[in-house]
């Protein structure tokens, strides 16, 4: 009888302990320039400087599939405004600018990657590589906090 019990309170404590197996929310944040393929000119035929936009995005992986409810994204302690994508993500894949080589991010196992839009206010301009990144919010009832270090540059694409 006694190693019955002995073997239940065993199971009971293997799954107990496989159950709390929590990670970690975590997260990536990006810069790239764009800038149009195509040089623009004027009614004269003279060509126009093109415009050279820096986008900022951020992954952030957490635990489950339910989209978060962001609160709070703060750039060096300066709020700034997101969008969060409407669709979950697997996987990232950029070529970073300082080494040429190709980076990967992926979602941990029972995890989704949700990319987060960065907008400037226009009073204040996101300085390069501002650190840190701090996101704050939901999922479902539990809150998470995000802290990234590095903002890492990515090779840009040509707009058509």
């Amino acid at each position: 009888m006694q190693k019955l019990l002995f073997i239940f309170i065993g199971l009971i404590f293997l799954n107990t302990a496989k159950a709390q197996k929590n990670y970690q929310p975590c997260g990536y944040a990006f810069s790239t320039l764009t800038q149009p393929g195509t040089m623009p000119v004027d009614e004269n035929g003279v060509p126009v400087k093109r415009k050279i936009n820096k986008e900022r995005f951020v992954y952030i992986i957490l635990p489950g599939k339910i989209k978060p409810a962001v609160k709070t994204v703060a750039y060096n302690n300066v709020a700034v405004k997101w969008d969060v994508s409407e669709y979950a993500e697997n996987e990232y894949a950029a070529v970073s600018e300082s080494t040429q080589k190709t980076m990967r991010i992926k979602a941990f196992k029972g995890g989704t990657m949700w990319r987060l839009t960065i907008q400037e206010f226009p009073n204040h301009a996101i300085q390069s590589k501002e650190v840190p990144i701090v996101i704050k919010g939901n999922v479902g009832a539990k809150p998470f906090t995000v802290t990234i270090l590095k903002e890492t540059a990515v090779q840009g694409y040509e707009t058509y």
